[in-house]
């Protein structure tokens, strides 16, 4: 008895420690070949587009040119009537489109994802401004204030034309840098501002401290700032991924004098 028990103790010793036992892993085969590609379809691009005034009227819509910029050669459409233009069998992709028309600013989109295939890609409504009349003179800062509740500011005072709107209100872009050629092109944007422009008078805008120093100007220091007009109904903007700067298509080509600010 004592024999078989010792018997069959080796035994599942055995296979135990066979159990456990496991080869070395072999090398890994080689890579299989690459999967086949999506498809490549090619389809209609529609879209609609809508001019409109300062004053948020809606304009003629025929005729504003359609470009694809990001192919070579480059595609163009015409809207018509309807605003509407269509790229027909235009390949599955990522295109950059522009649109434009001589009373128009240059608005763009980049980076739109067209699907191709039967059902056409559609572009719903794209908004393009006319460019503002309103001009800005005499731009004037003051010395820094406090309020209770926005903290310091500067006050900005200027004359805001515009003889192609009725109402009072204007709307102008600030830019700020740190010498007296400060531009659009080469300035910080301080943002947005809505000026109510009284009949012969001067019209203001407070630009607070917050604005200053999130762009990078310390309180104390000396900031040059520079304003154009924009429409106040329809501030539209896009932002330029090849520059990285928030271009404003409708806005007026002629800048204010430049003035320089004490950052409050």
């Amino acid at each position: 008895m004592r024999k078989f028990s010792n018997l069959l103790f080796a035994s599942i010793c055995a296979l135990s420690l066979l159990a456990n036992c496991t080869g070395k892993q072999g090398d890994p085969g080689p890579a299989g070949p690459a999967g086949p590609t999506g498809p490549n379809m090619s389809g209609s691009l529609v879209g609609f587009v809508n001019p409109i005034s300062e004053d948020g009227t809606e304009l003629n819509k025929a005729g504003v040119t359609v470009t694809v910029t990001s192919v070579t050669p480059q595609l163009t459409q015409t809207t018509n009537a309807s605003g509407r233009y269509e790229f027909a069998n235009l390949k599955n992709g990522t295109y950059n489109l522009s649109f434009s028309r001589n009373d128009l600013g240059t608005f763009k989109i980049f980076g739109f994802g067209h699907v191709g295939g039967d059902a056409p890609t559609v572009i719903t409504s794209t908004y393009v401004p006319a460019i503002s009349q309103t001009l800005v003179t005499n731009l004037r800062a003051s010395a820094p204030k406090y309020d209770p509740s926005s903290g310091y500011y500067t006050e900005m005072t200027g004359f805001f034309y515009n003889n192609a709107v009725t109402n009072s209100y204007r709307a102008v872009v600030l830019y700020g840098g740190t010498t007296s050629t400060v531009s659009s092109t080469t300035g910080t944007l301080l943002g947005t501002y809505y000026v109510y422009q009284y009949s012969g008078s001067t019209g203001s805008f407070q630009v607070t401290r917050s604005r200053f120093t999130s762009a990078g100007f310390a309180a104390g220091s000396t900031a040059y700032v520079v304003a154009y007009g924009v429409p106040d109904y329809y501030s539209i903007s896009y932002n330029d991924p090849t520059t990285g700067r928030t271009v404003f298509p409708a806005m007026n080509p002629t800048a204010s004098q430049v003035v320089p600010v004490v950052v409050p």
